[in-house]
């Protein structure tokens, strides 16, 4: 089920903001949809992956930084964002 971040920005009508590329630092205050890919071009698939990958120390950062942070009711660590995450990926 892979798109382009292109096909996916007219199926819904999203009009992009704002576009980094990996590794640059960003803050932003406002809420909204974050739309991330693992390929540098918007209108090709040049890198699809079977399993995401995760920082470790960001996850964990993520984590401290939310003192209530619960899955299902549990308070989350390392492990059980990971797995949640991992829930949503598309190979």
């Amino acid at each position: 089920m892979p798109t382009t971040v292109q096909q996916l920005f007219r199926k819904f009508e999203i009009q992009e903001i704002k576009k980094i590329s990996w590794g640059t630092a960003f803050s932003e205050k406002r809420q909204g949809i974050y739309v991330l890919s693992t390929s540098s071009n918007a209108d090709k698939h040049l890198s699809i992956t079977n399993q995401p990958t995760f920082d470790e120390s960001q996850i964990k950062l993520w984590i401290s930084k939310i003192p209530k942070f619960s899955v299902d009711e549990e308070k989350a660590n390392s492990i059980i964002l990971k797995n949640r995450l991992n829930e949503f990926w598309f190979p």
